[in-house]
């Protein structure tokens, strides 16, 4: 804090400036290992989910294109002929 020059604490409220940063949000306790490990709980990694293809049945990911036939909601789907950026 800097102090006026006549040595007084407070300066007069119509001469005060304030100098002062917006601090980042601080956590008052510390978080507990069960109250952590209750959060992390969901980000356990899974395996993607794999359906059928109708039209040759080998497995592919859900609403995409099956990559052995090439179709996709019982369609014929063309490849790209420009690879998209």
């Amino acid at each position: 804090m800097v102090r006026p020059q006549d040595g007084r604490r407070h300066s007069s409220s119509a001469g005060l400036r304030l100098h002062w940063r917006a601090l980042m949000a601080v956590p008052k306790r510390k978080t507990s290992k069960a109250r952590r490990d209750k959060r992390r709980a969901t980000h356990a990694i899974e395996a993607p989910r794999v359906n059928v293809c109708p039209q040759c049945g080998s497995p592919k990911r859900a609403h995409r294109i099956c990559p052995t036939c090439g179709t996709y909601k019982g369609r014929e789907v063309e490849p790209l002929r420009l690879q998209a950026p």
